[in-house]
């Protein structure tokens, strides 16, 4: 049995141990990262003081991931991941770095242990999964802080299934409630759970288990409160997703989704390049000459033997169900950390194909020995290159413009990479791009543009009119912020206080407004409220360069030379280059 204590050690955790001494090599420069600023600053940082308390857990299952009602996006475990790592560490992207790390291990060696279970060739297994932990195409999965919620479901999921075979097995209680736990926690994980349960039965008929009436009996006793209390919570947490556009637009929908699985199929077999992020795919002569190349093989292969019948059939349902729900995204992106729940099936169908292989070629065994030892350090080399382009805003924005610069979101982050340079004409260019797609999105990008320009009375009239005609909160929040940093900049700060109020009405733990009040406060000169807030600030980004130079800065003008000082000299163990710091240190000494 695969999970007897005994033959876990004796088989599994010495591999374990080298997957995680390999992955840790190849993506442990990672826990020094920062975040992407795609959904991870959202996620984590903008609502850290929320997340942190983890008295708000249950408010996870009644929202959507992004802490509102108003998105489609239903992932309580993603959000208690987070909040868990910020009760404990507070705002800590090195903690949320080798978390994922953990997290992309562990999702591995569960895809492993699930192959395992099906009486594959151990060797080849090890060799095919060594294979995928260093395979470019899954580069984004450990680095990317979002991509964690489809390692966390591989994990429930694979390990559900083990433990559904092992109830059809033993028909013990134990077994079945531990699948059930995990079944359910996939499903809170992510919705593609829902369209993997058909691989259950699947599973059965493939691998030739037995499945009684009284078995099946009492997985639908638990199963049906299981799936009422899912849909219900589900139903009154997030928008619903409307899929009638892929059905009425349903040759459009195709083609997304035949390019996209081709895409991700050849990025497989030939990841020459792994783009950060794909959008609007064409056909080529590439695309189509590959996977056709890959159809011919799986013929041959299974015409000659090498590969078993119900074997192909499992891992062809698995690829196809786990990948379709990727593509029933309006204005569908291709992301690759995706593919690392289509993975299994491919690790499953390999070693089963490379096990026949040896079997009846047993001389062969050297042959995929050199393959391996080319594959693993190419490989390895290639996704320890691409993953440095997530380890700050700038470099990944810079790298998803130039790999999609005709992506709206794309524009956009780009927008603010040169924003934050002061290229603020490039940016507007940018911009102006972005908002004929979806133009209130992008809206408050360009307002903080030409408030940095001091055309403030621009900005307020393309804020006012957008509220006029918007009614989502997540958006009106962003416009609020803005006309309350138009009129900081006015210096009517009565008016500004108001609007920054109501911005945080409507999304009240955003730091963006706690930020933004200590501000208004500074320059209105009430330093003690502009420290208060930063303060408050501070307990869950202890770290924070920022806030501890303007609390230095705080209490110098205050004239508290002890605070002063104490900030001063926090902000330099953690920047020694701070010119505020520095300045202020001068200042005393002298």
């Amino acid at each position: 049995m695969i999970f007897s204590i005994k033959n876990f050690y004796k088989t599994n955790l010495f591999f374990f141990a080298v997957l995680c001494i390999v992955i840790f090599a190849l993506y442990g420069k990672s826990i020094n990262y920062k975040i992407t600023n795609l959904d991870d600053d959202y996620l984590i940082e903008q609502n850290v003081s929320y997340i942190s308390n983890l008295k708000n857990i249950p408010d996870f299952f009644t929202q959507s991931c992004y802490y509102s009602k108003e998105f489609p996006y239903y992932r309580p475990v993603l959000s208690i991941s987070f909040a868990i790592e910020a009760a404990f560490f507070g705002y800590n992207t090195s903690v949320s770095h080798f978390a994922n790390i953990i997290y992309f291990i562990l999702s591995i060696f569960c895809i492993f242990l699930l192959a395992s279970k099906l009486n594959l060739n151990q060797t080849v297994l090890k060799f095919i999964t060594l294979i995928m932990a260093v395979h470019p195409v899954l580069m984004s999965c450990p680095v990317w802080l979002p991509a964690r919620n489809d390692t966390i479901l591989i994990i429930f999921i694979t390990l559900s299934l083990i433990y559904f075979l092992k109830f059809a097995e033993t028909s013990l209680t134990k077994h079945l409630f531990i699948c059930l736990f995990m079944f359910t926690a996939a499903l809170f994980t992510k919705e593609t759970s829902l369209l993997l349960i058909p691989v259950f039965p699947l599973a059965l008929y493939c691998f030739g288990y037995k499945f009684s009436k009284s078995q099946t009996l009492r997985i639908f006793i638990f199963l049906i409160p299981i799936f009422a209390i899912y849909f219900i919570l589900r139903d009154n947490a997030v928008t619903t997703v409307k899929l009638t556009s892929y059905i009425t637009n349903y040759s459009e929908s195709a083609k997304v989704m035949l390019t996209g699985f081709m895409t991700y199929l050849i990025k497989f077999f030939i990841p020459d390049y792994i783009p950060v992020m794909l959008y609007k795919i064409n056909f080529s002569f590439k695309l189509l000459a590959v996977n056709l190349v890959f159809i011919i093989f799986l013929l041959l292969m299974y015409r000659y033997g090498f590969v078993r019948k119900k074997i192909l059939l499992f891992c062809s349902v698995w690829f196809v169900i786990t990948l379709l729900p990727t593509f029933l995204i309006p204005d569908y992106l291709l992301l690759f950390h995706r593919f690392v729940i289509p993975s299994a099936g491919i690790v499953i169908f390999i070693a089963d194909l490379g096990g026949n292989f040896l079997k009846k070629f047993p001389f062969t065994a050297k042959y995929f020995a050199v393959l391996f030892f080319i594959l693993f350090p190419v490989f390895f080399s290639s996704s320890y290159v691409y993953c440095q382009r997530y380890k700050n805003p700038k470099t990944f924005w810079t790298n998803a413009y130039a790999d999609v610069p005709h992506y709206p979101e794309a524009m956009h982050g780009f927008a603010k990479v040169l924003i934050a340079e002061h290229k603020y004409e490039q940016a507007k260019q940018l911009l102006y791009g972005a908002l004929k797609y979806k133009y209130y999105n992008y809206l408050p990008t360009l307002a903080a543009v030409l408030i940095a320009e001091k055309n403030f009375d621009e900005a307020e009239k393309l804020l006012q009119n957008a509220l006029d005609k918007n009614t989502e909160n997540y958006l009106k929040y962003q416009f609020y912020l803005n006309l309350g940093n138009i009129y900081m900049n006015k210096l009517d700060f009565i008016k500004a206080l108001e609007f920054t109020k109501i911005s945080m009405e409507l999304s009240p733990y955003n730091i963006k407004s706690f930020k933004q009040f200590a501000q208004i406060y500074s320059v209105s000169g009430e330093y003690k409220k502009a420290a208060e807030i930063l303060l408050y600030l501070l307990k869950n980004d202890k770290t924070n360069t920022e806030y501890l130079s303007i609390l230095a800065l705080l209490y110098d003008d205050l004239n508290d030379s002890e605070n002063a000082l104490k900030f001063a000299a926090k902000t330099l163990s953690e920047d020694p280059e701070n010119k505020t710091a520095l300045n202020i240190l001068s200042k005393y000494k002298d």
